[in-house]
C-alpha cells in the first residue's frame, strides 16, 4: 500500500513539476509580447503630450524612409492619424515613426 502510494505522490510531484515550467514558460512569453506591444506605442508621456498640442498644426513625418507632410488630426497609443496635402487622411504606425518636425 505504501509502494502505491508513494508511486502516486511521485507522479504528482512530476506533474507539479511540469505545470510549474509551463507556467513559467507562459509568464516568459508574456513579458516578451508585453515588452513587443510597448515597443509599437508612442513611448514617453511627454512626447504624446507635446503631440497632442500639435494637433490641427501641420509637421512632417519621417516614416522609415518617407516623408509624410500633412495636419496632425489625432494622437493614438500606436498610431498618428495625418491629412496629408491632398486631403487623404493618413495612419502611421507608431512602429515606422522615426522623426517630427513640427513645421
Amino acid at each position: 500500500m505504501n509502494a502505491m502510494l508513494s508511486g502516486k505522490y511521485q507522479s504528482a510531484r512530476r506533474s507539479v513539476r511540469i505545470l510549474s515550467a509551463r507556467i513559467e514558460l507562459l509568464e516568459h512569453r508574456v513579458e516578451h509580447l508585453e515588452e513587443t506591444v510597448q515597443a509599437h506605442i508612442l513611448p514617453l508621456p511627454l512626447t504624446r503630450e507635446r503631440l497632442h498640442s500639435l494637433v490641427g498644426t501641420s509637421l512632417t513625418v519621417q516614416a522609415f524612409d518617407q516623408k509624410i507632410q500633412g495636419t496632425l488630426l489625432s494622437v493614438q497609443p500606436d498610431f498618428l492619424e495625418l491629412m496629408d496635402q491632398e486631403g487623404r487622411r493618413v495612419i502611421i504606425p507608431a512602429e515606422r515613426i522615426t522623426a517630427i518636425d513640427p513645421e
